[in-house]
């Protein structure tokens, strides 16, 4: 009877350190989303200049900026969804905002308009 009594006890325990351990598995796909944010913004701008200096005008300069942050964005989405997590959502939200973003996109990624 005391062994029952003793995995009760310990059950919740265990599923707390459990939580706590995927909320910073969590943070750590966000902390590399917003990693990958922010490098793939100055990569894109890296490319926009050379693509500037390249044709002398600006909308190839626009173009390849945009290219190149959109590539970002969608990546960065992706990490955020594998996190199960969209910024200021808590649990059921999070599964249902997958599900709306996922059904919005074609097969490439691409939202249709």
């Amino acid at each position: 009877m005391s062994t029952l009594t003793t995995m009760a006890a310990s059950e919740p325990a265990a599923t707390s350190s459990f939580t706590t351990v995927m909320d910073y598995a969590a943070q750590a796909f966000e902390s590399l989303g917003a990693l990958i944010l922010t490098t793939g913004l100055l990569w894109s701008v890296v490319l926009a200049v050379l693509a500037w200096r390249r044709s002398g005008s600006l909308p190839p300069a626009y173009a390849a900026l945009r290219q190149a942050f959109g590539a970002t964005l969608l990546l960065v989405l992706e990490i955020l969804v594998a996190a199960g997590r969209l910024p200021g959502q808590k649990g059921h939200q999070r599964i249902s905002r997958r599900r709306t973003v996922l059904r919005r996109c074609g097969p490439a990624g691409a939202v249709p308009r």
